[in-house]
This record gives structure tokens, C-alpha cells and sequence, in this order.
């Protein structure tokens, strides 16, 4: 019987190495690892463990404040102005394309699932289109502050990540991806930061089919960089192949996970995967704790950093011989506006 895949760990203190060939290796490997799951764990990242513990702190406690205090910060009706507070059942994922594995990208007929979630975004200061909505400074005067500052080290990161990537796809260019992230630093990015509170559940919700923590899907973008609590519970699963198996994705104190998203997928002609993946809810029975009378399962936090091209980049296929070539030809002709796609794809999740 064939062993079950698992997420590859990739040290990504050799990218900042002054050797090129170890850089080039650290590429490759995040390559093949993105190649094969679609998931990678970059572990000696130089991401400050403090700031992100800080920012776990903020997270915290913006989620432990009264709802009518959480509402001051409220999403737009828009699905695709990702800014502020989303309650519970507000996003439904499951209304993405093919969330389902239905075959289809048609909404017709999708059963009604609640995602056990509720979220907090934001993106660079100053957006004009799509300005930031913070809670108020007097109920958590430190909540702008920490999490713009992770915002930026997550922009600067990211860049890193795809720049290895890059060396690891072999174009000639290895600064290609931060001419659409950014202009090379002349504009600011249009990355989104969204703070995830999955709350206990009792033990008579988690049996209900209905329920789940966040529905099967794919993300949209580039790239998605994953922060979850060291001691945290995990939860999260992806698929091993389409329709295929789920397998758990458990956390790595100190590592911060990395998945390519729908975008990258089509640059790479299909040779990355944008892989799906979902957090269902666990046994209770075998990981709850005590709560009254009630099995709960425990509450759980993560913060995605969703890396996203800017809003005029086309996605063509890119120049790379691991992308196409004799005997494997361009899946997708013609060049496709990235942000035509991310809003097609979110646009009936609110």
C-alpha cells in the first residue's frame, strides 16, 4: 500500500546565502515541493517571531471583544473589498467556483454549508479603492500598528519566496514576479492580511454535516503565506489529488506554510499546483476538552497573508522550459487579466 504524500520542508536560510548555488538549490526545492503538493513549509525564515506572536496578540483579542464592538469595523457588502470584519456564516466559501468539487463552476444547487469562521482584513495603508476599516483606536489602540507592520514584512518576504521560486522555474529573469507585485517597489502591493478565528464547537454542532470550519477550495491569487500558533490546534487538509484523499497538514512550530494560488497555477501552465484544501472539524470525542457538560472542539487562530498580482497584470504563460515546450503545449492562449479573475471567482461569496 502506497504511503501517504506529505507536506515537503524546505530551510530557507539558504536562499539569503552569498553562494549561488545554494540559493538555486533552495529554489529548486520549493519548486518541486510546489510542483508535487502544491504546499511547501519554509522553516528559518527570518519572519520576527516576536511580531508575530504580537500580532496573535492583537488577533486575540480583536475576537474576544463584544460583537457590537467588532462591528464598528464592518466588511463592505462587496465580496471582492476584502476589508475589516466578517461574522460567522457572512462569508461563504463554499459559494466559490467549484468549492465543492461539483465538476462545475455553476453556484446552481450548492448545498448550504456554514464556515465556523469569522476574519478580520486589511491591506496597504492608504488604498485608495480599497481603504483599510479598523476598530477603533480606543478599544485596541496597538491593532494598527502591529498588524501594518507585519502586513510590510510580509510583502518583503513574500517577494523573497517568489524570487527563490523563480530561480527554482529557471527564467532568465529572477526578478520577474516583483515586476507584477508591486512594480519593483514603485506602487504599493495589493496583498491582502486577514486575521482567522475559528471558535470552540460544541460537540452537538460538530456532528452536524452542514457545519465546517472553512469549505474545500483553492485560493485565487499568487501565493499564500500561512502563520498559525505554534501550540495551536491544527485542522487544516489538503487534497492529494483532485477528488482524491485529504491528508492533515500539521503545524511546525516556527515554520510558516506557503501554497500557490489559481493565478500562479496558469503562469506556470498547470505545472503548479493550486492545490484545494479545507478546515473540517475534528473528533471531538478525541481531541475536545470539557466545557460544562458539552465536548468542545477547541478554538483556533491563523493568519493567511494572501499575495496578489497588481490590478493591471496579465497572466501569460510563463517563458520556462519546466513550463512548456515540445510535447507540451500552452494549456492557456490567451493572456487572462489577473484581477478580472480573482473578482469572477470571489464574486458571490458575500
Amino acid at each position: 500500500m502506497a504511503s501517504s504524500p506529505t507536506i515537503p520542508v524546505v530551510n530557507f536560510s539558504s536562499f539569503y546565502s552569498s553562494s549561488p548555488s545554494e540559493r538555486s538549490q533552495t529554489g529548486t526545492a520549493i519548486f518541486e515541493a510546489l510542483r508535487d503538493t502544491g504546499f511547501v513549509y519554509l522553516t528559518n525564515h527570518g519572519v520576527s517571531k516576536q511580531l508575530i506572536d504580537e500580532a496573535f496578540t492583537q488577533s486575540r483579542a480583536f475576537f474576544d471583544l463584544p460583537l457590537v464592538d467588532k462591528l464598528k469595523a464592518p466588511h463592505p457588502p462587496e465580496s471582492w473589498n476584502h476589508r475589516g470584519y466578517s461574522q460567522i456564516g457572512q462569508e461563504k466559501i463554499s459559494l466559490y467556483p467549484d468549492a465543492l468539487n461539483t465538476g462545475t463552476t455553476s453556484t446552481d444547487n450548492v448545498p448550504s454549508v456554514l464556515d465556523m469562521k469569522e476574519s478580520f482584513d486589511l491591506g496597504r495603508e492608504n488604498d485608495p479603492i480599497t481603504p483599510n476599516i479598523y476598530p477603533p483606536p480606543e478599544i485596541l489602540p496597538e491593532f494598527r500598528g502591529v498588524t501594518n507592520r507585519l502586513f510590510s514584512t510580509l510583502h518583503n518576504f513574500g517577494l523573497d519566496v517568489l524570487h527563490a521560486l523563480a530561480l527554482g522555474l529557471q527564467l532568465e529573469d529572477e526578478h520577474f514576479f516583483s515586476h507584477f507585485h508591486g512594480k519593483d517597489g514603485k506602487e504599493d502591493p495589493k496583498h491582502q492580511l486577514r486575521l482567522l478565528h475559528y471558535p470552540a464547537v460544541s460537540k452537538a454542532v460538530a456532528a452536524r454535516s452542514n457545519i465546517t470550519r472553512i469549505s474545500p477550495h483553492t485560493d485565487k491569487g499568487t501565493m499564500t503565506l500561512l502563520l498559525q500558533e505554534d501550540d495551536g490546534p491544527g485542522g487544516l487538509e489538503v487534497e492529494a489529488s483532485r477528488g482524491g484523499q485529504y491528508i492533515p497538514v500539521p503545524v511546525i512550530p516556527g515554520a510558516i506554510l506557503v501554497n500557490i494560488g489559481d493565478l500562479l497555477q496558469m503562469w506556470s501552465n498547470d505545472t503548479l499546483r493550486s492545490t484545494r484544501h479545507h478546515i473540517g472539524l475534528p473528533d471531538a470525542n478525541s481531541v475536545g476538552e470539557e466545557d460544562g457538560e458539552e465536548i468542545v472542539v477547541p478554538r483556533r487562530f491563523s493568519i493567511p497573508y494572501f499575495i496578489a498580482p497588481d490590478l493591471d497584470a496579465v497572466v501569460e504563460c510563463l517563458d520556462s522550459a519546466l513550463c512548456w515546450g515540445e510535447g507540451r503545449p500552452k494549456k492557456n492562449i490567451e493572456p487572462m487579466r489577473a484581477w478580472d479573475y480573482i473578482v469572477r471567482s470571489i464574486g458571490g461569496a458575500y
